[in-house]
């Protein structure tokens, strides 16, 4: 229910997916957001009209961070959504949603990568997947292009994925990349921690901040090679198999 765009902003969105819940049944749902407008009401909907996947769209641990990528985010409320719909699922005994994480890489965000890791598994959280950020009419900063810092990237690349065998958590990270001279990193980062987020958490009651009942991760897989050498063996179905409709009339 969503491609580049927030499906909660709808005020249709809990009346789509009871319809399709009560008509069709064997349709998976799933949606992408930013858990702005992750309501209690809402989170109660998806719940109990069995929506399959939710992923979320965080792109660091700390406020500071995740409120400088995404301009108007609360990241507060964005955690504590989150951790509430956690806890509304678990208590209704259904292992649906699942609850991925969708970490848009940068140079401003790429030293809190590894503990995004870590935070899925203390969430609970079925996945992290890991994606460059890529260039387009709306942002364009070589400086924040991690390849332009290929080194830089290579490293966290390899603790995202010790801590992803550590913690049993499913990730998906892009090859590394050759490493050529590109941009020197600019500035002090500071050392980031997952006190923020745990906070964030445990500000919405008085209950463990995770709740019970944690999703089974998916495997830990890695992809090796070049990007051709990745998707070669593939074949693109959704010029086939989807269309989106936009509420510009578009289709």
């Amino acid at each position: 229910l969503s491609c580049g765009d927030e499906p909660l902003v709808s005020p249709n969105f809990e009346h789509v997916i009871r319809y399709l819940s009560d008509r069709h049944p064997d349709v998976e749902v799933v949606f992408t957001t930013n858990a702005m407008l992750l309501n209690e009401r809402i989170a109660r909907a998806v719940v109990e009209c069995g929506v399959s996947v939710i992923t979320f769209s965080i792109d660091g641990v700390t406020a500071a961070t995740v409120e400088k990528i995404r301009t108007g985010s609360r990241f507060d409320r964005v955690i504590g959504n989150m951790v509430r719909l956690k806890r509304t699922r678990d208590a209704s005994g259904s292992a649906r949603p699942l609850m991925v994480v969708n970490f848009v890489m940068m140079r401003s965000n790429i030293a809190e990568a590894p503990l995004m890791v870590d935070a899925a598994a203390e969430l609970g959280l079925h996945y992290v997947d890991f994606r460059h950020v890529v260039p387009s009419e709306y942002f364009d900063d070589p400086s924040e292009t991690l390849g332009n810092h290929p080194g830089l990237f290579n490293r966290t690349r390899e603790m995202i994925l010790k801590k992803s065998r550590e913690h049993g958590v499913g990730v998906y990270v892009p090859p590394a990349l050759p490493e050529e001279e590109g941009i020197a990193p600019s500035g002090q980062v500071a050392v980031p921690t997952l006190d923020e987020l745990r906070a964030a958490a445990a500000a919405i009651g008085p209950d463990s901040a995770w709740g019970t009942n944690a999703c089974h991760a998916a495997p830990a897989r890695s992809v090796a090679g070049t990007t051709a050498e990745e998707f070669s063996g593939l074949f693109c179905e959704r010029p086939f198999t989807e269309i989106m409709l936009r509420n510009q009339e578009e289709i």
